[in-house]
């Protein structure tokens, strides 16, 4: 039979430490448990519980019962997890959902976020994985998390100095639940409400006495025992050391009897027994406890709020109490409206993680918000550093839980005035802790700014992180690595920017920093930093299209991966580096150096061999999808159409088969995205049919995609999706078809591309009209046909003021001369005349910038057309001048 066992500090005693209870899938025990308890353990002083046997049976009652005294489940997400019936998820993670235990998730795969959230809710999660954002803070945001959930010593110790006394609960481990029932009845007494109960928990004392017991005895006021049958029924620990102890100390004894037990038989094993009472006779139980109690339990701090907040805080958290979450809400909200700012903290904490509560974001904003006030009104009141701190970090949490709600606005103006406040003081005197406060909000203002697409302003953040640090000339290692990533995100932005020069210089002080460290650390984790920033530095040059620079970056990178694989030899490892072949056979594919492209595509694959019966997890299935049409786009370009469609179809597998397990946004883009690929390359062999089926599939998977998320990408790519399905319509020359799905594509297109002025939008919308136009020429309806085309030559002029792409000018000219030979058919010569002068201005243009035989021949042609108008128009005017003379 599976049961509880603990890791801890230096092996240490669980007595009185957080209970942290490690809910895994059996089979991610081996893989994760040491790394995460090890990480628990380095940030709190606790006790991390978990079964011995992992896929083994357990005594369900006593099971959870002893789960219902965690403070936290701490939870490794995975592709198991979320996809296989587990004891883990299906049981004991809806066990403390339902008794308000809060549970921190910690996502060890990319990608299950979808099916994570659909699978238990809104749980915000932890990612150490997520390079761009969420490695960067990952410590601290576990040390803020668990200093928010747990408690920690210096805490606990003041919440056992506001007990007014202690009782000593005696038990045999097998009447654990008894013993719990019996804490419950003690403290549904008023008067024993701050009395504290210490008993050994999940603690099975060997034969020698122990030392912590031997303590709680002597502090303890009152000797509690429970009894039933097990208590006579052998012999047990109880009978032959705790109660002839308590004797020997003179403690008055309370035995309760909780099941039935030969009256005749106790008394002969527990001498000098002088009472049982009936612990079931709330009556009985709280006459005798007054009596026992009277002149220990000393209840002169009722009224004050702080001490309220101390005993609040025991009962959330079950410390040398039982856990009751009614009775801490109470204690806490009226020390909260009191003013105690600490309570009104673990107010917003609670509501927030759900710890003794049903989460509620909006309450847990609430409850931050009067924080803010508290802390502000005291720093107002006596400005110093401890206060300064206080509200800082009230203001940044406040912030983070804005954004956790996606209030994005609400979330910058609390940030916002962090930062002010760190910046309001002497910057050249600045203390430790207030630079570190200084760059923790130019961060989190940097990075929400990031997401919003404020690249400039999100820059001037970090490099604001970087002028602080940059002012140490002897930066921790910790402090490096946060100022390379600083500087990698830096030149990110700019790139995107199009701010190329910058964008170098920034990548090459990232570059510099993680070099540095490379040398000084040496580590596996430098190398993979290395790695990562050699990769952001290949893109810079990339956007400039200096391919031998960038072919130095990759190739270094790889060097580094390989390097990493060899010391770690982890299959994370390996698929890091797989990952790395499939990036540098894409960048060779680019290059159209194909032979290069296959060389790096054959070592990925090798890789994935090895790992392919072994790795089932959404991540590696990613790997694998993108591999296989790496593979078939490689090929595509130097093989036969069979040889490459064969990857490109084991691709479209994986990512059906990844779609049925997360049905999430990304894959479901994914997904499409192979489609496309198949359908484009079908079209351009003449393969009508196929090529109308995989369009198909690809509009019906961004149908899902688009009812999944609703994000404006997902609407751009159906709104392109009509238009390629249209395509096949048309090349199959069915016209029906063809109207039907351009007139629904442009009616879904028009909700959405004036509000987001989105120049691929308007792009693809000119696409249609211009291919319902077509339509309509081939059924010889020139009215239907005119109007749709200046549809489309409206939107390709409003393209070309925005865009100075060659393509849209070549569409722009193209449209114009056909609308204006249609006209010149129909002798619409003055509707003619202008689309001819702006093909002739476009033209000009376009000459301007490149020679092109094509455009030369539209100039050509325009001109002519123009000539012939202008004729036209010289003989009219002779022949009306000529019909006014001879009149």
């Amino acid at each position: 039979m599976s049961k509880l066992v603990y890791k801890t500090r230096g092996n240490s005693s669980p007595q009185g430490k957080p209970r942290v209870y490690f809910c895994a899938h059996h089979d991610d025990y081996p893989k994760f448990f040491d790394e995460i308890s090890e990480e628990l353990l380095a940030e709190q002083n606790c006790a991390v519980w978990y079964l011995d046997d992992p896929a083994g049976e357990v005594d369900l009652k006593t099971h959870f019962s002893d789960l219902r005294e965690m403070q936290l489940f701490v939870m490794p997400v995975t592709t198991r997890l979320l996809t296989s019936f587990n004891r883990a998820l299906e049981e004991e993670f809806f066990f403390a959902i339902e008794h308000h235990i809060p549970v921190l998730p910690l996502m060890q795969e990319e990608g299950l976020a979808e099916l994570f959230n659909r699978k238990c809710g809104d749980l915000q999660y932890l990612n150490k994985n997520e390079k761009d954002v969420t490695a960067l803070p990952y410590k601290e945001k576990l040390k803020q998390y668990l200093s928010s959930v747990l408690v920690g010593d210096e805490l606990a110790e003041k919440v056992r100095a506001a007990f007014d006394a202690y009782v000593f609960l005696s038990y045999r481990k097998k009447d654990r639940r008894h013993a719990q029932e019996l804490m419950r009845l003690i403290h549904k007494n008023d008067f024993c409400r701050d009395i504290a109960i210490w008993y050994d928990e999940f603690l099975t004392p060997g034969e020698d006495f122990n030392g912590a017991i031997e303590t709680a005895l002597e502090k303890s006021g009152l000797f509690a025992m429970v009894v039933t049958p097990n208590l006579v029924n052998e012999e047990n620990y109880v009978q032959s050391t705790e109660f002839p102890r308590a004797k020997n100390l003179d403690k008055p004894i309370l035995a309760a009897e909780m099941v039935e037990t030969n009256r005749g038989v106790l008394g002969e094993q527990f001498r000098g027994l002088e009472q049982v009472t009936d612990g079931h006779d709330e009556g009985a139980l709280t006459a005798r406890l007054t009596e026992m109690l009277k002149g220990i339990a000393i209840s002169e701090n009722n009224d004050d709020p702080e001490h309220n907040f101390f005993i609040g805080l025991a009962y959330l958290h079950g410390i040398d109490v039982e856990v009751d979450h009614d009775r801490a809400l109470s204690l806490i909200t009226a020390a909260a409206e009191a003013g105690v700012v600490e309570a009104a903290g673990q107010l917003a904490a609670m509501y927030r993680n759900g710890i003794g509560v049903r989460r509620d974001y909006d309450t847990a904003i609430e409850w931050q918000e009067r924080k803010v006030s508290l802390c502000r009104a005291a720093y107002e009141e006596e400005p110093n550093e401890n206060r300064h701190n206080e509200l800082v970090w009230a203001l940044i949490d406040c912030g983070n839980d804005y954004q956790g709600i996606g209030n994005a606005d609400a979330s910058m103006d609390r940030l916002e005035e962090a930062n002010e406040l760190c910046e309001s003081l002497d910057s050249n005197n600045l203390s430790p802790v207030a630079k570190r406060n200084l760059v923790v909000s130019n961060i989190e203002i940097g990075f929400l700014s990031k997401m919003e697409g404020r690249t400039l302003f999100a820059s001037s953040c970090f490099l604001n992180v970087a002028g602080i640090l940059e002012e140490n000339e002897s930066m921790s290692a910790d402090e490096k690595r946060l100022l390379a990533i600083v500087y990698d995100e830096i030149a990110m932005c700019s790139l995107e920017d199009e701010m190329y020069e910058d964008a170098y210089e920034e990548i090459c002080q990232a570059v510099a920093y993680f070099e540095e460290l490379l040398v000084e650390d040496g580590s596996v984790d430098a190398k993979r930093d290395l790695a990562k920033c050699l990769g952001s530095k290949a893109l810079v040059y990339l956007a400039t299209e200096n391919y031998e620079e960038a072919t130095e970056q990759y190739e270094r990178a790889l060097v580094l991966r390989k390097a990493v694989a060899e010391e770690d030899r982890s299959d994370d490892a390996k698929k890091e580096l797989a990952g790395e072949y499939i990036t540098l056979a894409d960048y060779y594919r680019i290059l159209e150096d194909y032979e290069k492209s296959r060389e790096h595509l054959a070592h990925a694959k090798e890789i994935f061999e090895d790992l392919i019966e072994k790795d089932k997890t959404v991540q590696f299935r990613r790997q694998l999808a993108s591999f296989y049409e790496s593979m078939g786009c490689t090929l595509c370009e130097s093989a036969s159409e069979e040889e490459y469609e064969t990857y490109l179809l084991a691709a479209i597998g994986e990512r059906e088969e990844i779609v049925k397990q997360t049905e999430s946004g990304y894959d479901l883009e994914c997904l499409a995205g192979v489609y496309d690929r198949m359908g484009l390359d079908a079209m351009d062999a003449e393969r009508f049919w196929d090529a109308e089926e995989y369009y198909r599939l690809a509009f019906e998977t961004k149908e899902k995609w688009v009812k999944k998320t609703g994000a404006e990408q997902a609407k751009l790519a159906l709104l392109e999706a009509y238009n390629n399905l249209c395509d096949t319509y048309v090349a199959r020359e069915k016209w029906e078809d063809a109207k039907t799905h351009y007139r629904n594509g442009i009616a879904f297109g028009r909700k959405l591309t004036m509000p987001w002025d989105d120049i691929s939008a308007r792009r693809t919308m000119a696409q249609m009209y211009s291919g319902l136009a077509d339509v309509f020429y081939e059924e010889n309806d020139v009215a239907q046909f005119s109007r749709n085309c200046k549809e489309a030559i409206s939107l390709c002029r409003d393209v070309v003021r925005r865009s100075d792409k060659l393509y849209d000018k070549l569409k722009l000219v193209i449209l114009c001369n056909r609308l204006g030979v249609v006209y010149l058919t129909v002798e619409e010569r003055e509707q003619a005349e202008p689309l001819f002068s702006e093909v002739v201005s476009l033209c000009q243009e376009l000459l301007e910038e490149e020679r092109n035989e094509d455009v030369e021949e539209m100039l050509d042609i325009a001109q002519t057309h123009l000539e012939e108008i202008q004729a036209a128009k010289s003989n009219s005017l002779i022949k009306m001048f000529k019909q006014l003379f001879e009149k």
